[in-house]
């Protein structure tokens, strides 16, 4: 599929850019299939579509580097990232 937005090159990592630094495929977009899936580079780094703008969760801890959230963001996104359980007040 054929990418429908630009990114700002200054602010995604483009998919080969995150293989390069990170070593690892980027897995396709769950919604479109579109291999244009880049990392947002701000500061709650997250994964985002080209094409059809479907965002990855976004990693804003502020005990972790910032190149630690990139990390973890793409990890999520290819779905290797264990998942933390969240309980609610009086869940338990």
């Amino acid at each position: 599929m054929r990418a429908s937005r630009n990114w700002d090159d200054r602010r995604v990592l483009h998919p080969s850019q995150v293989e390069d630094r990170y070593g690892v495929d980027v897995k396709p977009c769950p919604f479109c299939a579109c291999r244009q899936v880049g990392l947002y580079l701000g500061p709650s780094p997250h994964m985002t579509c080209a094409n059809c703008g479907a965002d990855g969760p976004t990693f804003d801890g502020r005990l972790e580097t910032l190149d630690e959230r990139q990390h973890q963001a793409v990890q999520a996104w290819n779905g290797s990232m264990p998942r933390q359980p969240v309980f609610k007040p009086g869940s338990i």
